[in-house]
């Protein structure tokens, strides 16, 4: 198109600096969003895995409350 003369220097300076902004801008957005739920994703993976009981403990969990429904019934 600048062969053409159909397009100027200065514009089509102007759009190869237009399209340069759009790309980094979607290439920002994109790694922003990767970020966030990657992030998240893992944060809440942490949460769960801490919070979850281990096989220990919740059988643990479960024989003292039999043992505590055994010593509550009259015998």
């Amino acid at each position: 198109m600048i062969r053409d003369h159909s397009l100027d220097p200065f514009m089509a300076t102007s759009f190869l600096n237009d399209s340069n902004y759009a790309y980094s801008a979607m290439r920002d957005l994109l790694g922003a969003a990767r970020a966030y739920y990657i992030e998240t994703e893992d944060a809440m993976a942490e949460v769960e895995r801490i919070l979850a009981l281990e096989d220990e403990e919740l059988s643990a969990m479960v024989l003292t409350a039999l043992d505590q429904g055994d010593a509550e019934q009259p015998g």
